[in-house]
């Protein structure tokens, strides 16, 4: 399956954000928000179906938690940092 471009083409560490809810949406504002912490949110990642293949702020949900342990999804995404909401 093809992946679309992903949102957040910007300077500092290509970052995929665990979880697409209120807190995942934080956490990509707050990236956004603060170019001084050198993080751009590239992706998502969520377990619940109706969230996955959407888009939160523009940043694309690509998948379940289960794609992450995919080593060639990391790859694929350029990604230097993951960050799971608490």
């Amino acid at each position: 399956q093809a992946r679309r471009p992903l949102a957040g083409r910007r300077e500092g560490r290509r970052a995929l954000v665990v979880g697409a809810g209120a807190a995942g949406s934080l956490i990509v504002r707050e990236m956004r928000e603060h170019a001084q912490l050198g993080l751009t949110p590239v992706a998502l990642v969520d377990d619940d179906p109706a969230k996955q293949h959407r888009r939160l702020q523009g940043v694309p949900v690509v998948g379940p938690l289960a794609d992450l342990a995919a080593t060639a999804l990391f790859a694929e995404l350029g990604l230097s940092e993951h960050l799971t909401p608490q």
